[in-house]
């Protein structure tokens, strides 16, 4: 029994840190990468971690964590798998020594895929990664922007690695970036995901590079990094590669309008409250598939109401995550064949 005026005690704190194992290097020469150039700031790095910083930065992360049960430990790069799978074997060697009694580590990485083979995905496998692998649509969509060293594009070697993740029952999501090349073709672009990949995950992010000058239809003297040699988001105008705020919201309401269609069915003709009465009741509580619809609709008015705040507003029309918590596990209930509602990362923050 505590003292009467003590201080309650504080829970324990747990935070999400990238690690990016090879810097900014990657195998990838994707036209809107704004992260490529970044190997301009490390003149004589070899981008690689030395095992000495791997093993300290796996035991100060979780020595961090000492009072919380789960460590998210996530790689991120340029493209992490270039520092090969030994590498990452190492890495889950040294978490798993470092973790306290009860005590367990969520390994996740981001990947473009395009080096994945059996190995990889066995690996992953065995130790329960996420793994995020990023595309960005259809052939033609995909292939506008992310393209290798010789300008070709990327999609039969991303869909050959995620075909291996597939095969070994890896757990996987896919995070597509939106630009002007896809920007038109939500639906498109979200049933390919859905329908095509088998995609049960789906992050979107919005490219936008902010540029000092630019033709009025956005074309810039440049098209890789190689030709800017160190890119900073300055400047009043964007690229002609730039999604617009009205895209992206048109373009995620589709996909919520999609998403609602075809998962929730006769379900999304239910009536709604205002936008302005959210105020739980008791059959939100025992139900969650009423709240959850008034709280996206709520979302999907806001990315229209708002265009020029697309990015933060209209983001939440896709991830159910992104509402509150309490809402997001009634959307797990709504979507059974969810592991979680529609979110890059498995928890909810």
């Amino acid at each position: 029994m505590s003292a009467p005026n003590a201080t309650p005690e504080r829970p324990p704190q747990a935070f999400h840190l990238l690690a990016k194992p090879t810097g900014a290097v990657c195998n990838l020469d994707c036209s809107y990468c704004f992260f490529l150039s970044k190997e301009m700031l490390y003149p004589g790095s070899r981008f690689r971690m030395a095992d000495e910083l791997l093993e300290t930065y796996l035991r100060q992360l979780i020595e961090a964590h000492s009072r919380v049960p789960e460590v998210a430990i996530a790689w991120q790069g340029g493209e992490p798998t270039l520092m090969g799978v030994e590498f990452f074997r190492r890495s889950v060697e040294l978490a798993e020594g470092f973790l306290q009694p009860g005590q367990r580590a969520a390994y996740t990485i981001q990947t473009n895929g395009t080096l994945l083979d059996e190995e990889w995905a066995e690996f992953f496998k065995q130790n329960d990664f996420l793994v995020g692998i990023s595309i960005d649509g259809p052939r033609e969509l995909h292939d506008a922007y992310r393209v290798n060293k010789g300008g070709k594009g990327s999609f039969d070697q991303v869909i050959s690695g995620l075909a291996h993740l597939q095969a070994a029952d890896v757990d996987w999501n896919a995070l597509t970036t939106i630009h002007a090349a896809n920007a038109d073709r939500g639906r498109e672009v979200y049933r390919f995901l859905r329908d095509e990949l088998g995609a049960r995950f789906v992050q979107f992010i919005p490219i936008i590079e902010r540029v000092a000058e630019a033709d009025a239809d956005g074309t810039v003297p440049w098209t890789s990094w190689r030709d800017r040699p160190l890119y900073v988001q300055e400047g009043e105008v964007v690229t002609g590669r730039s999604v617009t705020a009205e895209q992206y919201g048109r373009f995620l309401i589709d996909v919520f309008e999609e998403w609602v269609r075809r998962e929730l069915g006769r379900r999304a003709a239910e009536p709604v409250r205002p936008l302005g009465d959210l105020r739980p009741r008791p059959r939100d509580r025992a139900h969650g598939r009423p709240l959850l619809l008034r709280s996206l609709r709520r979302a999907e008015a806001q990315a229209w109401q708002h265009p020029d705040d697309a990015h933060a507003r209209a983001r939440r029309l896709a991830a159910a995550a992104a509402v509150r918590a309490r809402q997001a596990r009634n959307a797990a209930a709504v979507l059974p064949r969810l592991r979680r509602p529609l979110c890059l990362s498995r928890r909810l923050p």
